[in-house]
């Protein structure tokens, strides 16, 4: 954006425009999960595609990307009901939301379960434990940090992402401080220890 002089707001990722809503952070990790890969795509605005493609086709991004050439708003769409689109809130203040919706709306028709008891009755439907149906494919990622706030990418205000990030500083910092006291006892007591072998061989002679 830097480099081309265009606004941030003019070139969002996907995940900046849409957030689970207040009531719904129960099903937080496992959208999160389902939707992170088109969360983290940049919208690129048919007038700026050019010069994106110039860019990134000339630069060295050292990392990867993908971005999406948006020409029009798609026709509207209604979710389905209990559906993904209804866990989520879409913002308003940025040019790009209705077409975020839409994609939801289309390529995220998941039904909202919260459990597997009648996972076998949807083509394509997600639990809130985070087991995710498409069709005959079935996935979860339990990983360890998938869960983890500080890894986020959906919302429009990162103080939640940003206080978990805090608060694993300073978990961070507690364990090196623990660990530099003890590489401190474990100094003092080597040196104490090889004092005392040093008196028992001068003893000895």
């Amino acid at each position: 954006c830097n480099t081309l002089d265009i606004s941030s707001d003019e070139l969002p990722f996907a995940g900046e425009l849409m957030q689970v809503k207040s009531y719904e952070l129960a099903w937080q990790p496992a959208l999160e999960k389902l939707l992170k890969p088109f969360a983290m795509r940049l919208i690129v605005p048919d007038k700026y595609y050019s010069k994106v493609n110039k860019y990134v086709n000339r630069e060295n991004l050292k990392g990867r990307l993908v971005y999406e050439h948006v020409k029009d708003i798609p026709l509207v769409q209604l979710g389905e009901p209990g559906s993904v689109h209804e866990k989520l809130e879409f913002n308003p203040e940025q040019k790009m939301y209705k077409w975020v919706e839409q994609q939801i709306i289309i390529q995220y028709s998941y039904i909202c379960l919260n459990d597997e008891k009648t996972l076998d009755r949807y083509e394509k439907a997600i639990t809130v434990s985070g087991l995710i149906k498409n069709r005959q494919r079935h996935e979860k990622d339990d990983r360890p940090n998938s869960n983890d706030p500080g890894n986020y990418v959906m919302g429009w205000n990162n103080e939640k992402k940003r206080n978990a990030l805090l608060r694993k500083r300073d978990i961070l910092s507690d364990n090196i401080s623990r660990a530099d006291d003890t590489i401190l006892r474990c100094k003092n007591k080597s040196k104490r220890l090889q004092g005392q072998f040093y008196a028992c061989s001068r003893i000895a002679e």
